[in-house]
């Protein structure tokens, strides 16, 4: 990336909170690519799914989480999770909220051996503090006053609160997306049914501002195609897109969001690891073995910062 390209990102957030996010990830593309970690060879497409932990009114953050590989390799891991599912009788998708303590010596390990053979792609998290209101304007109205006056977004429904919601679920992936595309690429978003995508007008306008984000973080990228969809009825056009494919984006949620709310800066491996639940241990015991990229949001009186996070858990 060339210095405009830097500039530009820093300009367009520099008097927010999101700003601090963005000058952390800069600093994380000066040492590693983005684009490293995905397989091109069969063609320019990425796909990528959300999800988010901590809404459950016992938390410190919120954490959204983006899986990122290309269709090509989605398909080759989905095929194989596919074949697990047959071979040991399973059901479902694998899912956080739902793994039982016995599991995770039989269903989540056979689940995470087959991931780590088989996913080519990356991880990317990011925590924000439930007490921090807006990252894009002093409050969350100010933020809702500013949208309903830009004729851009005169499709906007959502209430202040979700429309902040909505704001972090299109930059986020926005942003490591600006390191990654190319012209011609083509993106695909895929996210569970939430109150950002409750209905087609709902969607459209997240959609919408995804895209804007797009081009306003990288403004000379020409023939970007863009596609949105929530998962994929069983029987459909593509079960590449069911709700498999958002099962490693909500595992690492509910992990890392566990992790974020044991963690200070004078705790030790072994404390975090006697205080995690046994699934998160579990899964983030994995986690060191995918490529991931945990951002931690953090605010107190003297400012804010965002530095970038390696989860280390010893048993």
């Amino acid at each position: 990336m060339n210095d405009d390209f830097y500039k530009n990102l820093v300009e367009l957030s520099k008097e927010t909170r999101f700003g601090r996010i963005v000058e952390s990830v800069i600093n994380t593309s000066k040492s590693i690519s983005f684009a490293s970690y995905l397989d091109f060879s069969y063609n320019n497409n990425i796909v990528f799914s959300s999800d988010y932990a901590g809404e459950d009114g016992t938390s410190k953050y919120y954490t959204y989480t983006f899986t990122f590989q290309t269709y090509s390799t989605l398909q080759h891991w989905h095929k194989k999770i596919i074949e697990l599912k047959s071979d040991k009788g399973y059901s479902g998708e694998a899912s956080y909220k739902d793994i039982k303590p016995k599991t995770r010596q039989g269903k989540l390990r056979d689940w995470f051996d087959v991931t780590l053979k088989n996913f080519k792609g990356f991880i990317y998290c990011v925590a924000i503090p439930v007490t921090t209101e807006s990252l894009f304007a002093p409050t969350i109205e100010t933020l809702h006053e500013e949208i309903l006056k830009n004729p851009t977004f005169n499709n906007c429904t959502f209430n202040p609160k979700i429309l902040e919601k909505s704001f972090r679920i299109a930059s986020f992936p926005s942003l490591i997306l600006s390191f990654i595309l190319e012209n011609e690429y083509g993106v695909w978003w895929m996210t569970d049914k939430d109150s950002i995508v409750q209905d087609n007008e709902k969607l459209d306008f997240t959609s919408l501002l995804l895209q804007h984000n797009l081009e306003a973080m990288h403004p000379k990228l020409t023939g970007l195609k863009l596609a949105f969809s929530l998962p994929f009825k069983k029987q459909a056009e593509s079960d590449n897109f069911s709700k498999d494919f958002l099962s490693l984006s909500d595992l690492i949620s509910g992990a890392v969001n566990n992790y974020c709310n044991i963690i200070s800066d004078n705790i030790s491996p072994q404390e975090i690891y006697k205080q995690l639940k046994p699934k998160s241990l579990e899964i983030l015991k994995y986690t060191k073995d995918i490529p991931a990229f945990i951002y931690l949001f953090e605010e107190n009186k003297n400012g804010c910062l965002c530095k970038r996070i390696v989860i280390e858990v010893e048993e």
